[in-house]
């Protein structure tokens, strides 16, 4: 989902329903940024924004796969827990089972 909205500012104008979620959760990827160590935050943002794969990831970042794999998993808990507080979880901006590729 993250990267379809990625794809979407470059591809279609996106509706304003979709500009706003987009927005919020850039500003959630905000507030949570400064709370990871930069490679923790690229494990996650390489992965789900742009879409790369985790064994090339994880090569780059020179972490097993296994640890870039908690890394974003620990930005992604982080992102539910502030999203929660802001907005409850009725308004999730992703699929059920987004974001959760593995």
């Amino acid at each position: 989902m993250l990267a379809e909205l990625h794809e979407q500012s470059d591809t279609v104008e996106p509706t304003p329903e979709e500009q706003e979620r987009a927005g919020w959760v850039h500003c959630v990827l905000d507030i949570i940024r400064s709370d990871f160590e930069d490679s923790t935050f690229q494990c996650f943002w390489r992965y789900y924004v742009d879409d790369e794969d985790p064994a090339i990831i994880a090569a780059d970042l020179g972490m097993k796969p296994a640890t870039a794999r908690a890394a974003r998993n620990r930005v992604v808990k982080r992102f539910r827990e502030v999203w929660a507080e802001l907005f409850g979880l009725q308004w999730w901006p992703f699929p059920p089972n987004e974001p959760s590729r593995d």
